[in-house]
């Protein structure tokens, strides 16, 4: 009797986080996250964001988009390994494959609006891949000279190399694409030998 309350303490304070296989086993969507929205707790005080999922991954048809609110109650996980690693609202983002598994009343709407029970990130664009995406556009900007990957602090990030150093022309430039950090770097502009 007591090993049976002391096992049960022990999972109490390491927090039961479902296994990898329950969360993959259940899932209301498979498909890409096509925008994230942080400003949904401004309507909703149990709401973290919104995000929207497109199209299925795999064999699952049941829903094919859907409108979903992530609460402070939601399981946000990423696929590392193959194994299901707790991570935050903020690890989502654009382009990424994801399942969402639904909890409470789900609107029948087109789209589909429900709230997330769990949440795992199946794959995300690699930085390359972020980076290409967006390259023409950033090198509309007038006085970005080149498009490159680069590490922050041991993670791939964006760089952005700048004609100059001009406040005007970093307020122009984004923070983040596609959940990965965009960093500048003030260069002067390239010549061609």
């Amino acid at each position: 009797m007591i090993f049976v309350v002391c096992v049960a303490a022990v999972m109490l304070v390491a927090g039961c986080q479902p296994s990898t296989k329950a969360l993959l086993s259940k899932a209301d969507i498979r498909g890409t996250i096509t925008s994230v929205d942080y400003t949904a707790s401004d309507k909703n005080a149990a709401a973290v964001g919104i995000i929207f999922v497109e199209g299925d991954i795999g064999n699952l048809k049941t829903v094919n988009s859907a409108s979903i609110t992530v609460t402070t109650q939601t399981g946000v996980y990423r696929l590392v390994n193959g194994k299901a690693v707790k991570t935050a609202f903020g690890a989502l983002a654009v382009g990424q494959q994801a399942q969402v598994a639904f909890t409470g009343p789900v609107l029948e709407s087109f789209p589909v609006q429900a709230t997330a029970r769990d949440i795992v990130i199946l794959a995300s664009p690699s930085a390359g891949q972020v980076k290409d995406k967006h390259t023409a556009d950033l090198l509309a900007i007038k006085g970005v000279v080149g498009v490159g990957v680069g590490a922050l602090n041991g993670s791939p990030c964006i760089k952005v190399f700048l004609e100059n150093g001009s406040a005007a022309l970093k307020a122009k430039i984004p923070k983040t694409l596609d959940g990965y950090p965009v960093v500048t770097e003030v260069t002067g502009a390239f010549k061609t030998q």
